[in-house]
């Protein structure tokens, strides 16, 4: 199970402390060089939102068999079940 979101991507200014992603009450999820693509740490801070869209969207998605498929695979992705 992944820790809840919602995630936040926080910057470091202190060299010594690494970049980090956290959870509700802190809780980390990630930490290290993200902070040299902020893209990349965004995206990632996003993901439990991401997820949760995805999920609630997805009974009223009225789109060909294919992309049904792909949004249940990258749910059983992010929820580790693939």
């Amino acid at each position: 199970m992944h820790t809840p979101g919602p995630w936040t991507f926080v910057e470091s200014t202190d060299a010594r402390i690494p970049d980090r992603i956290t959870g509700p009450n802190d809780a980390p999820v990630a930490r290290g060089s993200i902070g040299t693509n902020r893209a990349d740490a965004a995206l990632i801070a996003a993901a439990p939102d991401l997820l949760n869209a995805l999920v609630a969207v997805l009974p009223y998605i009225n789109a060909p068999i294919g992309y049904t498929e792909q949004a249940r695979a990258a749910i059983s992705k992010a929820m580790g079940e693939i």
